[in-house]
């Protein structure tokens, strides 16, 4: 049975969950952008995500020693790197002993051609052009990527490799893009899914970016008006300010193409990406209680 449909009117859907509960850090107190738990989540028949087991951030660039001390702490043991080239290399990951690190790089650009090593600048900027021809606005753009990105050949077999490597972790597991939104968002659908978290919930999490780094998020839609006056241009600042926002229609688009299509996110997973309906199965087991 296909879910119900969502509603997309619900600007203020994330305040109705504790954001005490998630570990989002800020400008004063770290720079673990936009970190937090899958373990606060529950299922739809009311099971609990183990804590401490699925992370989900941005970047892990220039880490202070309070927040190796925080993965240290919750024993992190595995991280995916969902950046392209030209980002894992500018910004290369803190590299902590005993973890293993996984680069499983997911282009986020509809245009057909760009390759992982181009720099995002540049990504981007050829992008930006696509706005005044095929999109009506920055919004529509962000929908078109998401779809993309689930329904492209490329990209599902990056999907498919990331699901395998956190279904067969062993202890912590942390993936991460640059900010956390996009593709670790996409990345943290498709695993709360898994597991079982009803689409109302996944959205929450997903918006619940939109209060990390609110500060810099601000500044940096600023630097990008005033800048887009004499570099830029306008849709190229377009693309830019969508692609710091979480905005529920954004993940409630993609999780209605993948209902309309596939029935559940289960469905998507076995019958897109090929993962065995029985690993997911033992993947429950493992990780609910």
């Amino acid at each position: 049975m296909k879910d119900k449909k969502l509603n997309s009117s619900t600007p203020d859907m994330v305040d109705s969950i504790n954001k005490s509960y998630y570990d989002i850090y800020d400008l004063k107190n770290g720079r673990l952008a936009n970190l937090r738990d899958l373990g606060v989540l529950k299922t739809k028949d009311g099971k609990n995500i183990k804590a401490n087991k699925f992370l989900r951030s941005g970047k892990l660039y220039k880490l202070r020693k309070k927040d190796v001390s925080l993965l240290k702490g919750v024993m992190l043991k595995n991280v995916i790197d969902l950046r392209i080239e030209s980002e894992y290399q500018g910004q290369p990951d803190v590299r902590l002993n005993g973890v293993k690190y996984h680069h499983v790089p997911i282009l986020c650009s509809t245009t057909v051609g760009i390759t992982h090593d181009k720099s995002m600048y540049r990504v981007l900027k050829d992008e930006s052009s696509l706005l005044k021809k095929v999109y009506a606005n920055a919004d529509e753009y962000m929908k078109s990527l998401y779809s993309l990105i689930i329904n492209s050949q490329e990209t599902q077999k990056q999907l498919k490799r990331c699901l395998e490597i956190v279904m067969n972790a062993k202890g912590c597991i942390l993936w991460h893009c640059a900010a956390g939104k996009d593709r670790a968002g996409i990345l943290a659908m498709l695993v709360e899914g898994l597991l079982g978290v009803s689409d109302e919930d996944i959205v929450k999490d997903y918006v619940a970016s939109q209060n990390s780094l609110k500060f810099k998020k601000a500044m940096q839609k600023f630097g990008l008006t005033f800048l887009s006056i004499f570099t830029f241009g306008s849709k190229f600042k377009d693309i830019l300010c969508a692609m710091l926002d979480a905005k529920p229609e954004y993940i409630l688009h993609l999780i209605q193409e993948i209902n309309d299509k596939f029935g559940s996110i289960e469905n998507y997973c076995v019958e897109a990406l090929k993962i065995p309906r029985e690993d997911i199965a033992k993947f429950k087991a493992e990780n609910l209680y």
